[in-house]
């Protein structure tokens, strides 16, 4: 059985990794707002320091949703196809 997708704007599990100089890489897939999961990590003296370094950016990370829309996660495709035919892209392409 394959695993849950992660939701827009959430991490999955936090690994650790042993790094140069006796440091500690944690590292965790984070789900961006263009629906696509990016590997993100960090590297610190400490496993501790190191987890809390990762949740910090990860928690920041969300920040880079577009603001210019009104569009959520959860809105209708609708609404996305509303938004879409508004930018002007479709007249561009399809000549309307």
């Amino acid at each position: 059985m394959s695993r849950q997708r992660l939701a827009i704007g959430t991490f999955g599990d936090i690994g650790f990794l042993p790094a140069a100089h006796g440091r500690i890489m944690a590292r965790a897939r984070f789900r961006d707002w263009d629906g696509r999961t990016r590997l993100v990590q960090v590297t610190a003296d400490t496993k501790v320091l190191a987890e809390r370094a990762l949740k910090v950016k990860l928690s920041t990370r969300d920040l880079f949703q577009p603001a210019s829309s009104s569009l959520t996660p959860d809105s209708p495709f609708s609404a996305l196809v509303d938004y879409w035919l508004e930018d002007g892209t479709a007249a561009r392409i399809g000549g309307i």
